[in-house]
């Protein structure tokens, strides 16, 4: 089990670094000005991956069958937490509101497309 967390661990950051990049290069071309730094967006949606997967690795070490149900339950939250994450954002700005949220929520799916691939090997792996 230690050795797929320290792999985890090593796509999560190398993924993370990748995203941020490109997302930096978007900035760039664009000259959107932002509500939160690109750092805290990453730092918020790789803490969130990491303790998703961090949990479905434990409990499909301990039973299988309860890592679908762990994927949900964490799904909802992380809806919930990047709902209260954006609410400052909103309550605040009022121009280039659909670019900044759109800097949020872009990566939020490619974590959760990263997460629901991380899950499907977990649950058909032997």
């Amino acid at each position: 089990m230690k050795a797929n967390f320290l792999k985890l661990t090593t796509y999560l950051v190398i993924f993370t670094l990748v995203l941020m990049a490109i997302q930096y290069g978007v900035l760039f071309s664009f000259e959107v000005e932002l509500f939160y730094a690109v750092w805290q967006i990453y730092l918020f949606h790789f803490s969130l991956a990491f303790i998703t997967c961090s949990l479905l690795l434990y409990f499909s070490f301990l039973d299988k069958s309860k890592a679908g149900f762990v994927f949900i339950a964490c799904s909802l939250l992380k809806m919930l937490a990047t709902v209260v994450f954006l609410l400052p954002m909103m309550l605040r700005l009022k121009t280039n509101m659909f670019a900044n949220i759109m800097m949020v929520l872009l990566p939020y799916l490619v974590y959760l497309i990263f997460e629901t691939i991380y899950v499907n090997k977990l649950l058909n792996s032997k």
